[in-house]
């Protein structure tokens, strides 16, 4: 006969409370601050395992669950007795049925010090899931966003290659979101094996929810996958707030895409319930109380310098997240602005193909773009003035996606070079985003002029993590100073830990991370630093 549970809980129970008690609910939205979370995770998992039992993460009304036992101790409002409690149990495989009869009273009587099992905890306050390691997903790649970018495009046309399909064949795939656990479920892991399983002659399994890039559980999760690649869209900014006015704001609020349609623009009867209705994106922006969700929202907004200042541009910005998802991904991330889907559509899809391990699209294949929206939509069309309000706003944005193709060998679109021309933008103050060192270090008028020093000593400084020093064109007096992130063909430089050199005065200021034009570039040498 099989030992019991209880008896073999008992018998090694210093070992399994060891391996339990890890939050286990996504409390961090930023990459940098939830990494230690799951990894914290991940390891009560393999103890858990080392010690041959069974991961569990736990939900448990803990004030229902205190009142259900008579637990007399009477919790201040805030602490974990009067909410939901997520956490981590360790527990022998013979439990995996008893754990509110047998584990979760023992575990929470240790952990409680009340040197006695506590009651039963019935369905009714206790939900209980088996985790398990990201590493065993079955999953090849992922489409991690960005959302109104076309990603809805490049979902239907990689799904007609003969070696790709996806988990779901069309619209947004919302399993992964079905809970908020940082590791996934036992379930979510036979799920995926079973597609797999049932792929058939197709080589490679997909996933896509546009709104990856911004969720840092999935991220991380994702990235822990074996030898899963991303795919991230980029597109023009502008545009791309403009799409999601007129779906979020203008479609909601006048009824369906079919009435909407009949706007173009003109005036129509508003209706009266959220979300925040506007004629036009002007009006929106006009309206500083529109869309904010409190006083408080308000207040945060317009006093934190990296805020965008109106919830219609900060709900909507992507350009911050962008350095975090290079750093987590590194070389199994492939960056392709929109512009690249649209212009060279054939070339495109092939070399997503060879990135993601497939052979080129069939000879035959087409790309045709969805959800395209022709004629004037909004009345950004009309009003060149709101237009540059518009663009110099998202500024911001525009260099974060411009650093970005940089730092990863991208082509960077001509209408996204061609907006500095003429331009006169300042960088706003202590922003963590690239500073558009063209705006500081040249006039206006375009210099023609281009650096000679040989590419490999470019590449060789990047390696070697040399820090250098930058002479610019008609800029005697000025010198640059740092360490080289990347560079593209046109010899733009992304430079970390700058500092901003005046000659005849001998100062330094430090300036961060910056994004150089290649031709203000001068002159470069190895500082020896």
């Amino acid at each position: 006969m099989s030992p019991s549970c209880e008896s073999e809980y008992s018998a090694g129970f210093r070992g399994f409370a060891e391996a339990s008690g890890a939050r286990l609910a996504d409390l961090a939205n930023r990459l940098e601050l939830l990494a230690p979370q799951l990894a914290l995770a991940e390891q009560q998992l393999e103890t858990c395992r080392g010690r041959q039992g069974r991961y569990f993460d736990i939900q448990l009304k803990m004030h229902d669950y205190m009142v259900s036992t008579g637990f007399t101790l009477e919790p201040k409002q805030g602490t974990p007795f009067d909410r939901v409690l997520p956490f981590g149990l360790c527990a022998p495989p013979q439990c995996a049925d008893q754990l509110g009869e047998v584990v979760v009273p023992r575990f929470l009587g240790y952990v409680l010090q009340v040197n006695h099992s506590m009651g039963v905890a019935t369905p009714e306050v206790l939900r209980a899931h088996e985790l398990a390691s990201w590493q065993e997903i079955s999953l090849d790649f992922a489409i991690l966003g960005i959302n109104r970018c076309g990603t809805t495009s490049l979902h239907f046309n990689l799904g007609q290659h003969p070696e790709i399909a996806f988990m779901r064949p069309d619209g947004e795939d919302t399993f992964l979101f079905r809970h908020k656990s940082i590791l996934p479920r036992r379930e979510d892991v036979e799920v995926f094996g079973s597609r797999y399983e049932t792929h058939g002659t197709h080589g490679l399994l997909g996933y896509r929810h546009s709104g990856l890039y911004s969720n840092a559980r999935l991220l991380h999760g994702l990235q822990r996958v074996r030898h899963l690649r991303g795919i991230l869209i980029l597109c023009e900014p502008m545009g791309r707030l403009e799409r999601f006015f007129l779906v979020d704001h203008m479609w909601r609020c006048y009824g369906n895409e079919a009435t909407a349609a009949k706007y173009r623009p003109g005036p129509m009867e508003l209706k009266d319930r959220p979300p925040r209705c506007w004629r036009s994106v002007a009006e929106a922006l006009e309206d500083v109380a529109g869309g904010f969700l409190s006083e408080e929202h308000r207040r945060q907004l317009q006093t934190n310098p990296e805020a965008m200042k109106h919830p219609l541009l900060e709900r909507y910005h992507f350009g911050q997240l962008l350095p975090g998802l290079l750093e987590l991904f590194g070389d199994r991330l492939l960056l392709l602005h929109q512009d690249a889907l649209a212009e060279a559509p054939r070339q495109t899809y092939d070399r997503l193909a060879r990135f993601l391990g497939a052979a080129p699209f069939p000879a035959d294949a087409r790309f045709p773009r969805r959800n395209v929206l022709s004629g004037p939509r909004t009345d950004l069309c009309d009003n060149a003035s709101l237009v540059h309000h518009f663009k110099r706003l998202l500024e911001p944005e525009y260099q974060a996606i411009e650093e970005a193709l940089v730092m990863t060998g991208e082509a960077i679109p001509r209408d996204l070079r061609a907006r500095r021309a003429g331009r006169d933008i300042k960088p706003r103050a202590e922003s963590s985003l690239v500073i558009p060192i063209s705006a500081m270090a040249i006039s206006n008028k375009k210099l023609q002029k281009i650096m000679t020093l040989p590419i490999n000593q470019i590449f060789r400084y990047l390696q070697n993590r040399s820090r250098v020093q930058v002479w610019l064109h008609e800029q005697a007096d000025l010198r640059i100073e740092g360490r080289i992130l990347g560079f593209d063909e046109y010899m733009n430089l992304v430079i970390d830990d700058a500092e901003e050199i005046m000659v005849k005065k001998k100062t330094r200021r430090a300036i961060g991370r910056i994004l150089l034009k290649g031709d203000n570039i001068c002159l470069m040498m190895n500082t020896g630093a």
